[in-house]
């Protein structure tokens, strides 16, 4: 499969330095991509945690199976995907081999249809990194960082294409601009209130069962979140109590209303407190919120407290099940 992507490339890129780089960065997106992706809705998705999402990305990269096979056994699926995506670009080189322009093998992209595509790509993942990055060094200037990560991703992949220093020209400006307008949307609209990610709190009657306490990754599934596929719920953690599911819908909706201002750089120290709610429905979906409160503030410690005296919390919190199990092994 690594040898017929590397083919594939190559037929469609013509050189080989940029050929072996090319097929670094498609082996490793996979694994890079959705963490930098996951960053980007945690800065702008009020009550979404990369925490929580399923840290099974590294599974879509074989150069990390690789890496990973002797803790790992790659299965007779993996195997067989490998090679049907194997014969897949088999095919597709031999028949862009076929329809290629021989003088444009020395180009940087032999098809110049991918030139748009190459442009956009390049630079979604520069505003994607240096957003990802911003948020550890330059907090309220993140959107700056996108667009300097865009700039520059933009120029890197013009001096690809053109394999020249000069390029900056009116048509370059031109090109920038709407390749970033295509970008800005891509990142704009899953954070924007189209969406409505962050006013979705399901009503009572949808709800089967509620879970709320701090780290839900660890609390909430088998194997701390990360292992399984899908994710297991731990039994008996999830509370079916209508009074308590009031309880938590009563704090969801004050944090929404509220909506506390968080420093990204002090929100995990003691200034702040982990709530993190999860909603099983009686369709079968799963709805999960991360928030981080002033631990002093009185406009949320009565709803906390009372959450916090409830039998489900303490059932959910402390794993009880787990021990009446322990118990009735001994």
């Amino acid at each position: 499969m690594l040898f017929s992507l590397t083919v594939f490339v190559g037929i469609c890129i013509g050189q080989t330095i940029l050929q072996g780089i090319v097929v670094a960065i498609l082996l490793t997106l996979t694994v890079a991509i959705p963490k930098v992706w996951n960053k980007h809705l945690d800065i702008y998705l009020f009550g979404y945690s990369s925490r929580n999402q399923q840290n099974l990305n590294e599974d879509w990269s074989p150069l990390f199976n690789i890496m990973n096979a002797s803790a790992k056994i790659i299965t007779t699926l993996e195997t067989c995907l490998y090679l049907l995506i194997a014969i897949i670009l088999i095919v597709l080189s031999y028949l862009f081999y076929k329809i290629r322009a021989t003088e444009k093998t020395t180009h940087a992209v032999t098809f110049t249809y991918f030139n748009p595509l190459f442009r956009v790509g390049v630079m979604f993942c520069g505003a994607l990194f240096a957003g990802a990055l911003s948020v550890s060094f330059l907090n309220d200037w993140t959107p700056i960082a996108y667009i300097v990560g865009a700039i520059v991703a933009y120029t890197i992949a013009e001096m690809i294409i053109r394999k020249s220093w000069n390029i900056y020209h009116m048509r370059f400006a031109k090109g920038m601009l709407g390749h970033g307008v295509v970008v800005a949307l891509l990142l704009y609209i899953p954070v924007s209130n189209y969406v409505h990610y962050e006013a979705e709190i399901p009503s009572a009657e949808e709800i089967a069962g509620v879970y709320e306490g701090g780290n839900l990754s660890y609390y909430l599934f088998e194997n701390e979140g990360y292992v399984t596929f899908p994710r297991v719920i731990r039994p008996g953690v999830l509370s079916s109590d209508p009074n308590y599911i009031q309880l938590v819908r009563n704090l969801h909706m004050q944090i929404e209303q509220i909506r506390p201002k968080v420093d990204k750089l002090q929100q995990f120290t003691s200034d702040y407190k982990s709530v993190d709610i999860g909603y099983k429905l009686k369709d079968g979906s799963l709805i999960v919120r991360s928030y981080q409160v002033p631990s002093n503030a009185p406009e949320y410690q009565y709803y906390l407290a009372k959450i916090q005296q409830s039998p489900s919390y303490k059932i959910a919190v402390y794993n009880l099940p787990s021990l009446d199990h322990v118990s009735k092994t001994d």
